[in-house]
């Protein structure tokens, strides 16, 4: 269950938390962390403790920060691990998540 319970933390977090968040510790993301616990005790047989909470979201933040560098190294880093330089043609819409 524990395998479960990690790959379902970060189905978790890919749906509540936006990419663009940069700091797991960031006040405005309560709402998505509260929905996180939420689902996770929806879901598994956890006691809704604290110390539990605490650790899931830690864990959570641990998914959040993997899945980020996953885009990055998919995305915006070339095979020699360089990133890529901005081309001119990426579409205007995803420009909130190109930064320099």
């Amino acid at each position: 269950n524990a395998a479960k319970l990690a790959s379902y933390i970060g189905t978790l977090v890919r749906m509540h938390i936006p990419i663009t968040a940069t700091r797991w510790s960031n006040k405005e993301l309560g709402s998505a962390k509260d929905k996180i616990w939420t689902e996770i005790l929806r879901s598994f047989n956890i006691e809704d403790t604290t110390i539990r909470k605490k650790y899931i979201l830690q864990l959570a933040g641990k998914r959040h920060r993997g899945w980020r560098t996953f885009l990055t190294n998919k995305y915006l880093k070339d095979k020699e691990i360089f990133f890529v330089e901005y081309d001119p043609e990426y579409p205007v819409k995803y420009a909130i998540f190109i930064t320099e």
